[in-house]
């Protein structure tokens, strides 16, 4: 490790006690869709790739589904970190929104949070 990747490490890691490392990409063992990876506050974290607006975001929450943000961006390399009411009404404006992924809800559970929306791409 090189001084300037420990310098770079050391701007990604905002929690110091518990262990937070950089999203990969990669895809979920179970259903092989894509999803970025790691981990958050000592646990292992998988969220979906699609950011979400204010509306999904509230469509999920009243779901139950843990919504997790974008932090420590540096380059390309990103960490994660839970989304709470804080992050929400004065945490980084550039921050983007993350669904925790759930193999079971899949493009066809979103689409039905929609039910107005028809697209010949949702047509399966």
């Amino acid at each position: 490790m090189t001084k300037d990747d420990a310098k770079s490490d050391a701007k990604l890691s905002r929690n110091r006690v518990l262990i937070c490392t950089v999203a990969e990409a990669t895809t979920c063992a179970k259903c092989q869709s894509a999803v970025w990876q790691a981990m958050v506050n000592g646990f292992k974290v998988e969220v979906d790739p699609t950011p979400l607006d204010a509306t999904g975001e509230i469509l999920l929450r009243l779901e139950g589904v843990r919504i997790y943000q974008t932090c420590a961006v540096v380059g390309r390399r990103f960490q994660l970190q839970r989304r709470d009411a804080w992050h929400i009404t004065k945490g980084d404006a550039k921050a983007v929104a993350l669904a925790a992924h759930d193999c079971s809800r899949g493009v066809s559970a979103i689409i039905n949070l929609f039910p107005g929306f028809e697209s010949k791409e949702a047509q399966f």
